[in-house]
């Protein structure tokens, strides 16, 4: 079988320590990026890494994406700081039916609206996920078009996005 490479989208340096975003690993019978007390140890799509810069030694590894594939996730923007790491993407339904995976309760928008949205996720320095927003409509919100979809200053979390909508569906 052939399959797609495991692909680091970004790499980011905060405090001796790397963090490695990945995407697209689709080889089924691959299943060691997670490590023991993972937030997800159930292979996803996406998974993020942090590693030692002093050893070179794997810190956590956490696979990250709707393991059952009814939501395929892309990620396009990942920023580290004091405050944790963010993530965010493309989700994109593959059934038809709203899905939560990108969304915890008491988030923005804890379910996907439409055939594509965006998600936001933040995760603490240990690789647990604190919290994941969707943001879309009915219509596909996307922000793979963006140079630099995500930005952080202060205590802020700042997103850019291309909404596609047939519909008047403002976000």
């Amino acid at each position: 079988a052939s399959y797609l490479p495991f692909q680091a989208l970004v790499i980011r340096h905060y405090n001796n320590h790397l963090y490695l975003l990945g995407n697209w690993d689709s080889n089924p019978n691959a299943t060691t990026l997670a490590t023991p007390n993972a937030f997800q140890s159930q292979k996803g799509i996406l998974s993020i890494t942090k590693m030692d810069t002093a050893t070179g030694n794997r810190v956590w590894g956490t696979y990250y994406g709707n393991p059952d594939n009814s939501e395929l996730a892309f990620g396009f923007g990942f920023k580290v700081n004091q405050r944790g790491i963010f993530v965010i993407g493309d989700a994109i339904d593959m059934t038809g039916t709203p899905h939560s995976y990108f969304g915890t309760a008491g988030s923005h928008q804890p379910t996907s609206a439409g055939d594509t949205d965006i998600f936001l996720s933040k995760f603490n320095l240990d690789g647990q996920r604190l919290w994941s927003t969707y943001f879309g409509s009915a219509g596909n919100e996307t922000c793979f078009l963006s140079n630099s979809p995500l930005a952080l200053s202060g205590n802020s979390e700042f997103i850019t996005l291309v909404q596609n909508s047939e519909q008047s569906t403002n976000l």
